[in-house]
Formats: structure tokens, C-alpha cells, sequence
């Protein structure tokens, strides 16, 4: 049969201005609503009238709701079946009605072709009877299936009908006034529970017979053995989410996930190797299955690369790891390290810093198994660079790979080790330059143990250690002559001389001096002799003596013409020079003495402008001698005989100077080792290790190399 749907809205029977009256004939039947009476708190009266009709009623009756939009196929229904004729039908409603709400009700009438409606009346319910439950089917079954319930007085809104398995609710799929379907609710835990069916607070309990929820079923595990921290998978039915619980061994499993028919579940890390009891429960607990699992413990065959640095990364292969990363604990010699990805088969490590061998046995613990070792080496360090390339007692960076972090490693520049060593990292290292090495370069070596990774460039060292000077005390002067010095004069031993060979650095005891000893004696050396005189003790002297470099004698000059004190001394273009000052003058400035040693004479050559201090020092520089005084330092020029302020604001005055290859360098304690610049009138610092000896009695230069006595110390500079 065929069903159409039409609104029919009020038809005027009678227009009003028509000239010609037409009548259409009826094919719809007419219905009209009266007020609702005999309201209850049991329920109310509905009535209707069908007025018009002229062809079959199939059904008519009432439907209502507290919404306005009242149509058969929403809202609550009355049928009352087919109808022939006109007249008025009524019906008692007793069910689906909220005390004290208001509610909207009208008439309705449905032919072959059409359903019609009556008009909205409104009415105040006053409540109506409670929902009776008779039976419901079936009584087993497991979430998500459809259970039936048949009863009395029941909405046709699903939203109205509420039903219950013991505590937890049900969803209404479908609603009839005496029929509800329902579906098995996902939270349901308990076993067995009785239904109700709660409508507007009444509630109709049924405890003929319960609800038996089913237990679950397994059917399959896979894999059927594993390391703690996999996943397993259980394949059955009557599963439920994460309602079900998986236990194995009585612990419960990590994250249980799925759906009716299959669970996946992550194995406990606790678990020992051997059988495990697999225990899948629903609910409360009554209902379960069981079936077997066997841990396995973790075999550990290959390291991949076997040998590589702290910090790399590599892979360790086996079977019955633990996919959980943190399940993994991996050590490299009993040091642990960082586990950054997991599968059963394969660990990703970081190799651990602080493992103070070349080689160590890594093994895998997963809870209380443990695999057997697999050895691992340490890749030898690798030097690829190093900054600076040379000085002293500064900070060498040393870059590469393979280091052993922190003090593991030992770094050498030659022989030399190095002190205060430490690594930042598997690449870097640091060291400090402040140990004196025996010779000027070297390749700078990293060693741990018997690994040593060597530089291709070599490290240049400008100070060096040679052998001690011979005499107990430090010297105070040294004659200059080719490639040797001669030095002594020292307070303990003033007559005794030595010779210094620059080229093989020896040392060589030569003619004793025949003079007496003395403070502030003048000493230079001049064409192919060194000379030595005056000075004073209690009284001053005025003998002068020169020795012969050739033949190693000495031999008694004439005495000097020079009344006073002799402050300082110095040669230049063979000839000698004598700052002398004269204590019972009555000024302050010092005499410039010339010495002509081919005819052995003496001259005034110029005036300084300044007092001199006991024990001057003086360097040459640029063709210039250099001389503090009053600590400032003066400029004498040669060819001007001239004297000027080279650095008038210097800071101190430094103890000792020597001159390399026509450059002034200076020390003292409180200004360190410079170097001068005669241009710009400057000067530079350089660590050097004076800095550490402040006990430095001497400087001199020697073939293009400085040399320094330290008490008995000789230190060699190359610039």
C-alpha cells in the first residue's frame, strides 16, 4: 500500500467576493481535538471527534509530548486501530507522563492517503503509572548485544526509557509501550545482574530471573614466548576493551587494548624467564580464561659496529629484548647506557662515557635475566687539529674523535705531558702548556692506555729545558763571543767561568778569574775579548782585566780612569760602554764611558739626564741602547750620542735583558716576560715559565736564541 503524507491546514468552505461558488469534493477524513480530563496522577483522559469522513480510516488515535511538533512517527502514540464513521473516540493515557509538566496532545487520523491532525491542546500532567517489566531475552550475552524487554507502560521515546543491568545503563535502541530493545552495556562488570526500567523516577525492578554476562574465551596467544616488555596478542571472543584485564603470573599487563575478538597487551618487565600463566579476566573477576606463556631470557649475539667512541651510536642484535626502551638496561663494562629505540630483535645504545678500559663486556639485563657478554673495544683517539700551534702556558684545543671523556686521557707534545688534561667531549679536549718540555716541537699525541692518536702537524714550544747550569748559585753576566757564552761571577763562586755552547749545549769550566770579588763591576764584551772591572766591596776598585776567548787567559789591562760607582755596561760595534756615577758629584746625572779596546783608552762619550740605580740593566735594540732608570726607559742613539725617553710611562723595572737578533726582551716580576718593539716603543707580553721562577738572575742572547738562568736552571727561548 501505498503511504503519502499530507499537512492539511484549515479549509474555508465559503469565500467570501466569489461570484460563482465551486465545490470540491472531500477525500481526506476531518478530526478535531477536545481537552484532556479526568487528569490523574495516574495518568489522563484524551479525547477526539472525527467530523468529516468519506473514505477508510486505517488507524486514528493521539499523540503527545511536552514539545510542540506532535507527529505520529516522534512523538508518544495511542492507536486505536481502523475507524468507520464520524464521531468521538477517547483514550486513557497512563504512561510517559512527568508529574507537573506541561504537555501538548492532539487527535490524529490516517487514511490510504493522508494523515491529519486535530487541533494542540495543552494540559498539566499530574504523573502516571510506574513502567512494569514481565521478561526479557535473551539472558546471556556479552557487551554490545541487543536484549529485549517486554513490560507495560513504557515510552516510545527512547530518551525516557531508562534501563540498567544492576548499576550500569543500558542504551535504548528502540522504544514501544510495551517493547524496549537494549544494548549490552560496554561497563558492564559484574557477572550476573537484574534489570530495571526507570521512567520519570519510576522504576520497575524484575528479579524473576538475571542478566548472565559471558566469560571471556581464548583461543590463540602470539607469540607464544618473548621478553618482558613485548607486546603478546590474544585472539578469542567475549573480549572487552579496556574492561578486560590480562595478568600474567598475577601481575597485570601494561596497556590493554582491542575490541571483542582480540586483545593486545604489553608484557610486565618483572617477569623471570620460564612459564607464565596468562590470565584474561572481565569484570569482577568470576569470569576468566586461561592459557600459557614462556618468557625467554635475552640473547644478546652481535654487536653492530663491534668497536667505536664514546657517544656513537650502535646496535645490539639478538632476540627476546623488550620493546619497552626503559625495560632495557645495557651496560658497557658496568656502566650504563642510554637504550634510545627497542624491538625484540634490536637495541639502539649510545656508548657510555666514564668506562675506564680499551675494551669491556656489554651486557642486557631485562628485570632478573641477564644475557651473556659480548665484547665491545673503544675506537683509539683520532687528532685531526689542535689551536694554537705553539706558545707557552696557554690553552691547546684539541679536536678530533675517539676521546675518553673527562681526565681518561694523557696528552703529550713530543715527550712532554701535559697537565690540567680534560675532555668536553668524545671531540674536544683541553690542556694547558704550562710543563717545560726538552725540546722546541713535537706532535701532539692523545694516549689512553696503549691507544694513542698522534697530530700530522707539530706543536711549537718557543721555551725548553737544558741541562742545569754547573755552579750552585745563579750567575750574574755572560760574555758573548760567536756561538758560546761565557758566564759565572756568581756570589758563591765569583772567580769560577763557564762556557755555554749554544750549538751542543754544553757546559765547560774555563780559566778562573784572577780579581777579587766586587758589586756594580762593569762587564762586556768588546771585538774578540770579554773585559771585567771596577765595582766595589768596601771601598771601590779600579782594576781592569780582559780575557782571552781564544786561548782561555786572562791578562790585567790598565787601570780605570772612572772615579765613582759603575751602574751598567754594554757593548756595541766592538766597543764597550760604562755608565758610571759619581756618588761626591754634586749632580745627579751619569757619565757615558767609551772603552777603545784596540789601544785599550777611555773616553767621555755623553752625559745622562738621569740617576742610576744599582745593578742597571740595558739591552740593545735597532742599532740603540736601552737603559732604565727612575723606571723609565731611556733611548741612547749611537750616532747622535744622544739620550731621549723611549717609554716614559713604563710600569716597573725589569731585573734582566738580552738582546736575539737585534730585539730587546726584558723580565720582571711584577710585568713577566715582553718582547720590545724599538718602532713603536712598546711592549708584549708572553707567558713564559719566569713567570713561575721569579728567582731568574739572567738573560742573554746566543745565535738567534735567548737563554735564561733560573737559580741553576738554563731555560732557552726561540723566538
Amino acid at each position: 500500500m501505498k503511504t503519502r503524507f499530507k499537512f492539511i491546514f484549515t479549509l474555508l468552505a465559503l469565500f467570501n467576493g466569489c461570484t460563482k461558488e465551486e465545490v470540491t469534493p472531500r477525500v481526506y477524513p476531518r478530526v478535531d481535538t477536545n481537552e484532556a480530563f479526568d487528569i490523574t496522577s495516574e495518568g489522563a483522559t484524551f479525547k477526539g471527534e472525527i467530523t468529516f469522513s468519506n473514505v477508510e480510516i486505517k488507524d486514528h488515535g493521539f499523540v503527545w509530548s511536552h514539545g510542540t511538533s506532535l507527529q505520529v512517527e516522534y512523538a508518544n502514540k495511542i492507536s486505536l486501530g481502523t475507524k468507520v464513521g464520524t464521531g468521538f473516540f477517547e483514550s486513557r493515557c497512563e504512561r510517559s507522563l512527568e508529574p507537573g509538566r506541561k504537555y501538548y496532545v492532539r487527535a490524529f487520523a490516517i487514511s490510504e492517503d493522508f494523515t491529519v491532525y486535530g487541533k494542540t491542546v495543552e494540559f498539566t500532567s499530574l504523573g502516571s503509572k510506574a513502567p512494569v517489566v514481565k521478561d526479557f531475552f535473551p539472558v546471556t550475552g556479552t557487551w554490545g548485544d541487543t536484549i529485549t524487554v517486554v513490560g507495560e507502560n513504557f515510552s516510545d521515546d527512547n530518551s525516557i526509557n531508562k534501563v540498567k543491568f544492576g548499576e550500569a545503563s543500558g542504551r535504548v535502541v528502540r522504544s514501544g509501550k510495551d517493547t524496549l530493545t537494549v544494548e549490552v552495556p560496554n561497563n558492564l562488570t559484574t557477572e550476573s545482574s537484574n534489570l530495571s526500567v526507570t521512567i520519570f523516577g519510576n522504576v520497575a525492578n524484575f528479579s524473576s530471573k538475571a542478566f548472565t554476562l559471558k566469560a571471556p574465551v581464548i583461543e590463540s596467544i602470539s607469540p607464544m614466548e618473548g621478553a618482558p616488555g613485548n607486546t603478546v596478542t590474544l585472539t578469542g571472543k567475549f573480549f572487552n576493551g579496556s574492561f578486560t584485564k590480562v595478568y600474567f603470573n598475577g601481575i597485570e599487563g601494561i596497556f590493554p587494548t582491542g575490541n571483542q575478538n582480540q586483545i593486545t597487551v604489553g608484557l610486565p618487565s618483572s617477569l623471570s624467564p620460564g612459564p607464565v600463566e596468562v590470565k584474561v579476566v572481565t569484570g569482577t573477576g568470576s569470569m576468566f580464561d586461561l592459557t600459557s606463556f614462556t618468557i625467554k631470557p635475552p640473547h644478546l649475539a652481535q654487536l653492530s659496529p663491534a668497536s667505536a667512541g664514546e657517544g656513537d651510536e650502535i646496535k645490539l642484535i639478538g632476540n627476546f629484548f623488550s620493546a619497552q626502551e626503559s625495560d632495557n638496561v645495557v651496560t658497557f663494562g658496568g656502566v650504563a647506557a642510554v637504550v634510545t629505540s627497542a624491538t625484540p630483535t634490536e637495541l639502539t645504545v649510545i656508548v657510555p662515557q666514564h668506562v675506564g678500559t680499551i675494551s669491556a663486556d656489554v651486557k642486557l639485563k631485562i628485570g632478573s635475566s641477564e644475557s651473556d657478554p659480548v665484547v665491545f673495544s673503544f675506537l683509539a683517539p683520532v687528532v685531526e687539529s689542535f689551536t694554537p700551534t705553539s706558545g707557552y702556558g696557554s690553552v691547546v684545543t684539541i679536536t678530533g674523535k675517539n676521546f675518553r671523556f673527562g681526565g681518561y686521557n694523557s696528552v703529550y707534545i713530543g715527550d712532554l705531558k701535559l697537565e690540567n688534561v680534560y675532555a668536553h667531549s668524545s671531540t674536544k679536549i683541553e690542556a694547558y702548556t704550562y710543563a717545560i718540555p726538552k725540546a722546541h716541537s713535537g706532535k701532539v699525541k692523545v694516549v689512553f692506555e696503549s691507544q694513542e692518536g698522534v697530530s700530522t702537524q707539530d706543536f711549537k714550544m718557543p721555551w725548553i729545558q737544558l741541562a742545569d747550569y754547573p755552579a750552585q748559585y745563579s750567575p750574574s753576566r755572560a760574555f758573548i763571543n760567536n756561538n758560546n757564552a761565557y758566564i759565572g761571577f756568581s756570589s758563591d763562586v765569583f772567580n769560577k767561568l763557564w762556557r755555554f755552547n749554544s750549538i751542543t749545549k754544553a757546559w765547560t769550566q774555563m780559566a778562573d778569574f784572577p780579581g777579587q770579588f766586587r758589586n756594580e763591576f762593569a762587564f762586556f764584551t768588546a771585538g774578540s775579548k770579554g773585559y771585567i772591572g771596577g765595582g766595589y766591596v768596601n771601598s771601590t776598585f779600579n782594576d781592569w782585566w780582559e780575557y782571552n776567548f781564544s786561548n782561555n787567559t786572562w791578562s790585567q789591562k790598565s787601570n780605570l780612569p772612572i772615579p765613582g760607582l759603575l751602574r751598567a755596561s754594554f757593548a756595541y760595534n766592538g766597543n764597550g760602554y760604562v755608565l758610571a756615577f759619581d756618588p761626591e758629584s754634586s749632580t745627579t746625572t751619569s757619565s757615558l764611558w767609551k772603552y777603545n779596546h784596540t789601544n785599550d783608552t777611555w773616553s767621555v762619550v755623553s752625559t745622562a739626564p738621569f740617576s742610576l740605580p744599582n745593578g742597571a740593566r740595558t739591552f740593545i735594540a735597532n742599532n740603540m741602547a736601552y737603559i732604565f732608570a727612575d723606571s723609565q726607559l731611556w733611548r741612547y742613539d749611537f750616532v747622535s750620542a744622544q739620550w731621549t725617553l723611549a717609554d716614559p710611562q713604563h710600569n716597573g723595572t725589569p731585573s734582566a735583558f738580552m738582546t736575539i737578533n737585534g730585539t730587546g726582551y726584558g723580565y720582571g716580576y711584577s710585568q713577566g716576560f715582553q718582547k720590545f718593539d724599538p718602532a713603536l716603543n712598546t711592549w708584549t707580553y708572553e707567558n713564559s715559565p719566569l713567570d713561575y721562577n721569579p728567582n731568574t738572575s739572567l738573560l742573554f742572547g746566543v745565535n738567534g736564541h735567548g737563554y735564561a738562568i733560573v737559580g741553576n736552571m738554563v731555560l732557552e727561548y726561540e723566538p
